[in-house]
């Protein structure tokens, strides 16, 4: 795992240089209020999927990496808009855009990154002298993605404190939000290395399973987490009425008591920390934080096969590797 992780953080490092040169040239205000969420860190994993799976089929870092940064972009872009919706006032342990800066600044601040994410990709690809064609095709993917994304958003407000969500409408939420940046990370790193017909096929089916599989993870970790690495408060998705797998699963299977707990916290933006905590261990209690890892492991598992028609490279075997660690990080 330490050599995946190695791997990530070299990615990282490229990304944030051409992230920290895009911070410039704009009012210092605005500046400041889009890249608030970037300067705090983050761990860059789907700019690390579109590097890896253009080396998969013999792509280069250097051609790679301006897609790299615009998905990183959008996926910042989503974050924004995200937390003013959520009325979320941490994320990376750090208070969100809308709350440093008010929300009309972070609408804009978001709406800015969303123009970067084609301007950057255009720019570089121009002096790169990547083929009009293929330029062409990243930005439609882009484009495409960001879409499917709102759907997703639009699912999932009208989904906020529904308790009759089925698991099979909640993987179909995952797969428009997160799991679609995922999927056109590894889509579009195939596109730039040259890949056509069934390859790209695989490599959009093993980003959408990996994406679905992070999230799984990542709804585990805002339920049983700890805040001090997640960054985030236990219990936000139980009192923002989330319906995850795990609490659709819980409602599923509980006793009566169990669930008349679960329901006093959840969409309770009101509720207290002991609330929380008693819907938790209610949860834990009904067998559905197993459950959820067990979901995540078979996602990750199916993102693995569609990798199994590739040869065998140390590439493949980083992306392998990041399939485990998706549902095995602590944050």
């Amino acid at each position: 795992m330490a050599g995946v992780l190695d791997e990530v953080s070299s990615v990282a490092g490229r990304t944030n240089e051409c992230l920290k040169q895009l911070a410039t040239g704009y009012s210092e205000g605005l500046s400041k209020a889009a890249f608030h969420l970037i300067k705090l860190g983050g761990k860059r994993l789907r700019p690390f999927v579109l590097v890896k799976c253009c080396e998969l089929v013999g792509g280069s870092v250097e051609d790679a990496l301006p897609a790299a940064v615009s998905i990183e972009l959008l996926h910042n872009f989503t974050l924004i808009h995200d937390d003013v919706m959520d009325r979320d006032d941490f994320r990376h342990g750090a208070p969100t855009v809308h709350k440093v800066y008010g929300e009309p600044a972070a609408i804009i601040a978001g709406d800015l990154l969303f123009a970067l994410v084609f301007k950057c990709v255009c720019d570089a690809f121009w002096k790169r002298r990547i083929p009009p064609s293929t330029t062409q095709r990243v930005v439609e993917e882009l484009a495409e993605a960001a879409i499917t994304v709102c759907e997703g958003q639009w699912m999932d407000m009208g989904l906020h404190n529904r308790r009759d969500a089925s698991e099979e409408t909640y993987l179909s939420l995952v797969a428009k939000k997160t799991g679609r940046l995922y999927r056109a990370s590894a889509l579009i790193g195939g596109i730039v290395g040259g890949a056509k017909g069934g390859t790209l096929g695989n490599l959009s089916l093993f980003g959408e399973r990996v994406g679905q599989a992070f999230q799984v993870a990542d709804d585990l970790l805002g339920a049983v987490g700890d805040p001090k690495k997640t960054g985030k408060p236990v219990g936000s998705d139980m009192r923002n009425g989330k319906p995850t797998i795990i609490f659709l699963h819980a409602l599923r299977t509980s006793t009566a008591e169990n669930r008349k707990i679960i329901m006093r916290a959840f969409g309770k933006q009101g509720a207290s920390k002991e609330d929380i905590a008693d819907a938790l261990e209610a949860i834990g209690r009904t067998g559905s934080i197993e459950y959820g890892k067990r979901v995540a492991r078979q996602l990750s598992e199916q993102a693995k096969a569609e990798l199994a028609d590739f040869t065998d490279s140390a590439n493949k075997s980083s992306l392998i590797q990041f399939c485990d660690y998706v549902v095995e990080r602590a944050f």
